[in-house]
């Protein structure tokens, strides 16, 4: 994992999309960031009621965390190819 670059990225997904106020991340939630080895890159809310990683921020980086390469079928019923997402790859090289 190039640490460096998933830093970036989860910055660059939170940072961007940033939500002032946010409840904190679900116990489910912190278990999957610590599952894909994210939780340590994680941002915490700087919001006075919520010093934690947010539940938004959570949910923003899983997603794409978790979206592999996949192919799918379209309304002509032709496969599409749909690339990994950069955390993805960067998660996993």
């Amino acid at each position: 994992m190039d640490k460096a670059k998933v830093q970036d990225i989860i910055n660059g997904l939170v940072l961007s999309n940033r939500v002032d106020r946010q409840y904190p991340a679900s116990k489910k939630n912190l278990a999957k960031l610590e599952e894909l080895g994210l939780i340590e890159f994680m941002p915490i809310c700087n919001h006075p009621s919520v010093r934690a990683i947010g539940q938004t921020d959570a949910n923003i980086v899983i997603a794409e965390a978790t979206k592999a390469k996949s192919g799918v079928m379209n309304a002509y019923g032709e496969g599409e190819d749909h690339p990994a997402s950069d955390l993805y790859r960067a998660i996993n090289s």
